[in-house]
């Protein structure tokens, strides 16, 4: 599904019809700031002057004030919706900036989940305080991990929260995790330019799937702990950590920071710079003895992620287009 989405349409000495946009009053460096009303706004802007008109915001939320779910049919008549409103074509546009995502029910609380995606080789992992969400950012790409629960929570009021669960079928008494890949910059990430049009090709929406599902498997998860098999391995001092480990799954931290950040707050007179550097050594070599031989994580929704997006609306992968592929990621 298409969410988050940023156009660029240029409307050469045609003029849009903003009668029937909201004027903001603003003016920001030639840029008049509008505003196409519905449940959430999008942003409009036009600059006459370069005869460009940009549109930012969520399709799904405009009209629902909710994303879950929304497909090709709501985008397209979304897009249709705005065309008529502005008088232009906005499916000629070209797209800045879009985001394309997918709900996951997932078998584990989503904050343990969260807790549990690791590192994406390449990106640098954010993660926001309260654990509701996670994101790994590039130059070109930001993909997003967040309790779908949570957000809905902090986001929707009134008759769409309704709507939400008697009509779209959302159980807000089980867990679901939104996987999010955010376009920053499509044309550098596709190596060409993504025009509106192509959201509604076959073989994008396939595309975009697929580099949903192979940039979630390449997040490193959390393995599950192992149990020390060799007697000289289980001391005494190892128990805590195994009741740690299995503390772990259950309310999603990570023992490894937990006790590297105690173990700064050691003073200098108790432990030196080299106690310290020793310590963490000893710390990591007994926390190696409780990974399992194999990389497989109870924490990876690899395949729930898989049947999620070959089970809606786009069918399976198809072919799709060498030139496509040929991206930076």
């Amino acid at each position: 599904m298409f969410d988050h989405i940023g156009i660029s349409l240029f409307v050469g000495k045609s003029t849009p019809n903003l009668s029937n946009l909201t004027h903001t009053g603003n003016v920001w460096q030639g840029w008049q700031q509008y505003r196409i009303e519905g449940v959430c706004p999008l942003r409009v802007q036009y600059n006459p002057k370069l005869w460009e008109l940009k549109i930012s915001g969520s399709i799904p939320y405009l009209f629902r004030g909710h994303n879950y779910p929304a497909g090709t049919n709501d985008l397209r008549e979304g897009i249709d919706y705005i065309s008529q409103i502005v008088g232009m074509n906005v499916f000629a546009g070209k797209v800045d900036t879009f985001e394309y995502g997918q709900f996951v029910h997932t078998p584990h609380k989503t904050k343990v989940l969260l807790a549990n995606h690791n590192h994406l080789p390449g990106f640098k992992a954010h993660g926001y305080i309260n654990g509701a969400s996670k994101y790994f950012e590039s130059s070109a790409l930001r993909v997003k991990l967040y309790d779908a629960r949570q957000n809905f929570a902090h986001k929707i009021k009134g008759s769409p929260k309704e709507a939400l669960q008697q009509d779209f079928g959302f159980k807000p008494d089980q867990s679901y995790l939104k996987v999010e890949n955010h376009y920053k910059k499509p044309q550098i990430y596709f190596k060409q330019a993504v025009l509106v049009a192509d959201l509604f090709s076959s073989q994008f929406v396939n595309l975009c799937k697929e580099d949903l599902l192979t940039t979630y498997q390449r997040i490193q998860k959390t393995p599950a702990s192992a149990m020390p098999t060799n007697k000289k391995d289980l001391s005494a001092s190892m128990l805590p950590l195994l009741v740690l480990k299995d503390l772990e799954l259950q309310y999603g931290f990570n023992t490894e920071e937990l006790l590297i950040e105690k173990l700064k707050t050691m003073p200098e007179e108790v432990l030196t710079t080299e106690d310290r550097k020793a310590r963490k050594r000893q710390l990591r070599k007994m926390l190696s003895l409780l990974m399992p031989e194999t990389s497989n994580s109870p924490f990876d929704v690899s395949e729930q992620l898989r049947q999620a997006l070959y089970n809606t609306e786009g069918g399976s992968a198809g072919q799709i287009p060498t030139a496509l592929l040929n991206r930076e990621r």
